[in-house]
């Protein structure tokens, strides 16, 4: 169980200094979808990351349909970012992400951004601090507070650590530089899969140094300084990539799953086939011509490419992903 008092101490702190408290926070939250069924106020304030300069967040969970778009307001010298969520959405949190299998055996990109965006969603209303519930809400509150988030969060981290050091590895030929980003990026996310392991579980990355502090991580604190020092020139990308490799493997936890690349058909991307050749294009900004022809049309519903993860792409497959044509995914192996 998540305890609060600190977070509400941290909360009427932040609150007090401006004159107010947060029953009056509750207080000027609008209406416009009905009487709210929850209130949680989370973000950097009540974790102890935030400034005098920072906001406080609140979802707001209401009985109707919404479009879930940020609402900022000032009320008593606050800043309020406000987001609504409908309880439909909301209850069926509990049930997708504890009890589906995940990675699924096809995953493309809408599924791995909803997948992401259900995780941070949960990880705020579960750090987060009860302003009012009613009661049915509460034995939600208490459900999706057990200890399966935390390891969801973590398996999250991980999958996009993989995902990122497998990106790394495929761009490093052709676009060196970039190669080193994903693999910085692989760091980031196994560090956060480690701090979520050690009880952090409070989504947002730009607080990773924060988090290592306070579970007094020091050989993680040292593998993000180290990851930081990120390399100026494509000469230096080579050996920068292999120590990144090198941290990940230190500081990822180890997961258990089973599981495969896949490629995917970014949008915009269009396939022509002129004289014998492939020509792939996205948005008409850039373009590609692969060879031999394969049979990227009228595929709906199915990845570019799937194989195990030590399998490199073929160079025509490459291409596709070296010139931004393809999303990389991690799937379930089949069965």
């Amino acid at each position: 169980m998540i305890h609060t008092d600190p977070l509400a101490e941290r909360l009427d702190a932040f609150l007090a200094r401006r004159g107010t408290t947060h029953e009056a926070l509750v207080a000027a939250i609008d209406e416009p979808f009905g009487r709210p069924l929850l209130v949680v106020a989370a973000g950097s304030v009540l974790h102890g990351f935030g400034n005098e300069r920072s906001d406080v967040d609140v979802n707001v969970v209401v009985d109707r349909d919404v479009t879930r778009l940020p609402i900022g307001s000032y009320a008593h010298d606050v800043l309020v970012d406000t987001k609504y969520f409908s309880a439909g959405e909301v209850e069926g949190w509990i049930a997708t992400i504890r009890d589906d299998p995940w990675p699924p055996a096809r995953l493309d990109r809408d599924g791995w951004v909803r997948r992401q965006a259900e995780i941070i969603n949960c990880s705020r209303f579960a750090c987060g601090l009860v302003l009012s519930a009613q009661e049915q809400w509460r034995a939600w509150l208490a459900a999706i507070r057990e200890p399966w988030l935390a390891e969801r969060i973590v398996q999250w981290w991980r999958l996009e650590s993989l995902r990122r050091e497998l990106a790394a590895r495929w761009l490093a030929p052709a676009k060196p530089l970039l190669a080193a980003v994903r693999a910085f990026e692989s760091v980031l996310a196994a560090l956060e899969s480690r701090v979520a392991a050690a009880g952090q579980l409070y989504y947002g990355p730009k607080w990773l140094s924060e988090k290592l502090c306070i579970i007094d991580d020091t050989l993680g604190q040292q593998t993000l300084e180290e990851a930081l020092r990120f390399p100026r020139f494509e000469r230096d990308a080579p050996s920068y990539i292999a120590a990144c490799t090198g941290m990940v493997a230190s500081a990822r936890p180890v997961g258990g799953e089973q599981v495969q690349a896949q490629l995917w058909l970014l949008p915009g991307v269009r396939i022509q086939e002129l004289d014998g050749r492939t020509l792939v294009s996205r948005w008409n900004l850039r373009g590609a011509e692969v060879s031999p022809s394969i049979p990227l049309v009228a595929r709906g519903g199915e990845p570019v490419w799937d194989a195990p993860l030590d399998a490199p792409p073929p160079p025509h497959v490459a291409t596709l992903f070296t010139e931004d044509m393809t999303w990389l995914s991690i799937a379930a192996t089949p069965a």
